[in-house]
Parts: C-alpha cells; structure tokens; sequence
C-alpha cells in the first residue's frame, strides 16, 4: 500500500537526521526538494509533525543551534540524562514572535511552549512576507498541534483525496456524530421543531411559524390556555387546550365556560390574545363623522358611537372576511390632554344589537378629574361603584391615558398610577360600544379599540341542545377524563375538537406543549 503523506514526512525527517542533529530551519532545507508535493502550502504542519514525533519518542531534543533554535536528533543517538533545552524567547515586540506564541499557546509543557514559539517565528521569518502562503493556514497548523498534544489521532498532511477523507473522519467525524446522535435522541425525546401549516392558531402562530415542541410536557395533561401539539387520524396539529377532562365544558359569547362557571385567561394569555381592532384620531373630522355629539348643560359634550355596528372582527377564514359576531368583550384606551379643574371619562356602553338607548343598557365608566379617578358600573336605574384594586398617584393634568376593558367576565381599568379590577356579570348576547364625555376644555388626541379572542361556536360539538342551569343558554359538552378540549385561536378557521372528526384528544395522543418560537427571527420569544 502506498505510504501516506505523514509516513513520507516521517521517513524524509529521519533519514535526514541520520546525517546529524538539526533545527526547523536545517530540516526544511533537506525537506523541501524532496518532499515538494507533501509541503506544498503546508509547512505549518510540519511543527506538528515534530511534536508528535518527540512524545513518540523517536526524536530528542539536544540544546539549540547557533539561530538560537531547538536541535533535534534521532533518540538513538540521544545522549543519556540530556533534558530538553528551552531556546530563548525572541523579543516579545516582533509580530513573529507574537505568532509563534500564539502556536506555542497550543501545547500544554512550558518547554514545549517555548520551543515551538521560537521555531514557528524563525521559520515565518525565514519565509518572509513573499512567501508566507508556504507555511499554509496558521489556523489549520494550530488545529494539528493541539491534536498531537492531547493525544488525539490526527491526520498532518493531507494530500491525496482519501487523506483528507481520513482526516475529516477522524478529526469531525467523532463530535458529528455525537452531534447527530444528540440531534435525534432530543428529536424524538426531549424536543423538536414544528413548523405551523395553516391559520388555525392566528394571531399567536402564523402559519410557517417554526416552534420548539417539548416532548416530556405529552406525557401528563397540559394546563388550561396551554398551547400543544397531537396527533389525530396520523396528522399533527397545534391548538390551545381550553378544556380539561371531566369538565362541563360550554362557549357561551366567545368565553369559556367549564362546570357552568366562565374561565378567565390568565393576565398572559389575555394579553398574548388581544389584538387591535379600530383606532379613531379624535382631532380628524372625518374619524368623529360616525360619532354622535351631544352638548352638556355645564358646558361640556358627549360623544357616542353611532355608527355601523361593531363586528368582533379579526383574521378570519379568507373566503369569510367578516364575521357575524358583534364585538362583546373589548379594550379601549383614550388619551386626552387634561388641563386643570376639567373632568373626562370613558364608558363603555352595551346593549341589546340593533337597539337604541332604553334606559336598561349595562354601562362600565372610568371618570377622571383633579381630585382623582373612580369607576362606576350601571345596569338600568341600579349603580355601584368599585374601589382601586391598586393605590397610586392619580392622574396629573396634563397627556394621560384611560384605559377600560370588559374581559372573560372581568371590568378593568387604569387611569394614572390607579387600578381597578372586579368580577362583573353582563347579561348574555350585549354588545359594545365606546362613549366620551368631557368638559369643553378638553383636547381628545386619539381612541383605540382592542379586541379578546371570540370562540366560535361552529361544529357538532359547540351547537346549541343542552341547558346548563349555571350559564343559561349554554351547551354545555361532558369532556371525558383523561381526555383534552383543543381550539384554534381563530376558531372561525379552524378543525378542533368542535367537531366530531377530532372531538376531546386522549392522554396517549398529546405530544407536548409549544414553548418557543424561533422563526421568524423578528417574532422569536415564548409563546404564550
């Protein structure tokens, strides 16, 4: 078999220091005619050829030559008792020697160090800036001696294909394998990367969102509003787990319900899941030509919603543009310009769709003046008022924000450093609409809708039949135990557990929740 670059290497060192002892600079001089092809843009390699050698104890190191460079001899003709010599160190102010340290820095013996540092600069300096291609990669020659220090097997130089073939295998092959072995074991153990077919779960995942799926979560049941992967009739799916087993399970208006009760989202989900629906400048003309305005006795106005209904709007099936859902439960935020000793508040009115004010209109409003903020609720003739769920600072004259929103059951409000939160019940099918009042003084800037998430009722499952006397009108579905109610966030494009296709998933399908977006790089974050 033909004898490898390093074999012929190998052989061309030994036979020239048959003649006598030599350093680097000596051993490339008989070298190089000889061994051309072998050295060809390669005599880095050759330092680590050297050193390999030496902890194979087929070479000595006896001293130094008169350039100040280690003088290598065969170990046979080593005398006894002679310890390696460490050559002086070249001025740390010459860029060579700051090579040639970068080199020695490779090996671990202090008088390995020294050697090589030395011998790497004089041979650098011997090259000269013309030809310096010669010495090959600096950072393929550190690579080597690093290899040849620890031991580990290592091909020098690589000439023909198949030596680099051998020196790709032996060199990557062992930490590319362990790192495709640790890629299918976290792969089919631990996690993997999904990526999202359709809209099913807009606006939280969009479709071609890639996400990292955690396996351990399949094997116990995902908390409620956990977003999760399983297999049904061999496909996989993502959906949002809203249902858990042994629950009377009903949507009732777009919310949840379980056991006749409604389920708020966690702070979390229910920020994850509100996206903006309309947003008025309340200094255009044009955005107030919907807006019904209605003078105050004390001098100041109101201003209310008069135009089309508003629809729960949101990123629907693209066949169905709109939805046939009123909006229910919403997000407003106002921003004003208060100045001191006038008075504004923001209400939020719902009714009966299609009706006019009647007198019995449910209406949530957040009032603000100097003295502070307060928030009321009225149901007809009847009113109560709430206390702040958190003291602060109220809110100054000047640009504020009121911000008001009627969520899963719960009213919230935030004007200033003051905060309000209660459980309020609203009568089953009203809808929203937004009303202003303040003083003439008042500059309004800007009003801004939010919307929450509403679930469609579509599918066999979530049809109207039986009456649950917790949540009248509600059809409320038995969730077998062990088993998990799943719904897209856009319920209104999506298969889930509504219809009888998928229904309630098993224990034994899930696969495990979904943790982590990582493309695209714009939105990469938990998912919640």
């Amino acid at each position: 078999m033909t004898a490898t670059a390093d074999q012929r290497l190998t052989a061309g060192v030994v036979a020239a220091l048959r003649e006598g002892p030599l350093d680097v600079l000596g051993l490339l001089e008989v070298l190089r005619p000889v061994l051309a092809e072998e050295l060809a843009r390669r005599e880095g390699g050759l330092h680590a050829l050297l050193h390999q050698l030496l902890r194979r104890d087929l070479l000595a190191v006896d001293g130094c030559t008169e350039r100040g460079l280690a003088r290598y001899l065969l170990r046979e003709e080593a005398p006894d008792g002679r310890s390696p010599a460490v050559p002086g160190a070249p001025s740390p102010a010459d860029h060579l020697a700051r090579e040639g340290a970068r080199f020695g820095d490779s090996v671990r013996r202090p008088e390995d160090r020294a050697r090589i540092a030395a011998d790497v600069a004089a041979h650098l300096r011997n090259l000269g800036d013309g030809q310096r291609s010669a010495f090959g990669p600096s950072r393929t020659a550190r690579h080597l001696l690093r290899r040849v220090d620890r031991g580990r097997p290592t091909v020098i130089f690589a000439v023909q294909p198949w030596e680099g073939f051998k020196r790709f295998v032996l060199h990557e092959g062992p930490w590319l394998l362990t790192a495709v072995v640790v890629f299918f074991v976290v792969r089919a153990f631990l996690a993997e990367v999904f990526v999202i077919p359709s809209g099913s779960m807009i606006p939280t995942l969009l479709p071609k969102d890639r996400v990292i799926v955690v396996k351990p979560g399949g094997s116990g049941m995902p908390r409620r509003w956990t977003i999760a992967t399983f297999e049904r009739n061999g496909i996989t799916f993502v959906k949002r787990a809203v249902g858990l087993g042994g629950e009377a399970f009903a949507l009732v208006d777009g919310d949840v319900y379980a056991d006749g009760q409604i389920v708020a989202k966690p702070d979390e989900v229910r920020e994850a899941l509100r996206f903006p629906y309309r947003e008025w400048d309340l200094q255009d003309e044009e955005d107030l030509a919907d807006w019904a305005r209605t003078e105050d006795p004390e001098g100041g106005a109101t201003w209310t919603w008069n135009g089309p209904p508003l629809w729960s709007a949101g990123i629907l099936h693209p066949r169905r543009p709109t939805s046939d859902v009123l909006l229910r439960d919403a997000y407003a935020v106002l921003t004003v310009d208060r100045p001191a000793g006038a008075s504004v508040s923001l209400a939020l009115e719902y009714a009966m769709p299609g009706d006019v004010t009647t007198g019995d209109e449910e209406v949530f409003v957040l009032r603000v003046t100097d003295a502070g903020a307060n928030l009321t609720s009225r149901v007809g003739e009847a009113g109560r008022g709430f206390s702040p769920d958190e003291d602060g600072p109220p809110p100054a004259p000047g640009r504020v924000d009121l911000s008001l929103s009627y969520v899963d059951g719960i009213l919230r409000a935030r004007a200033g450093g003051l905060t309000f939160r209660a459980e309020v019940s609203l009568a089953p099918g009203r809808v929203v609409r937004p009303r202003i009042r303040a003083s003439a003084r008042i500059r309004l800037l800007d009003l801004r809708l939010d919307k929450d998430i509403h679930y469609s009722r579509a599918g066999e499952l979530a049809v109207p039949g039986h009456v649950s006397d917790e949540a009248p009108g509600s059809y409320a579905f038995p969730i077998p135990e062990d088993h998990v109610f799943f719904l897209g966030d856009n319920t209104h494009d999506s298969r889930d557990s509504r219809f009888r296709t998928m229904g309630p998933v098993p224990a034994d399908a899930l696969i495990g929740p979904v943790s982590l977006r990582i493309w695209p790089l714009s939105r990469i974050g938990f998912v919640r």
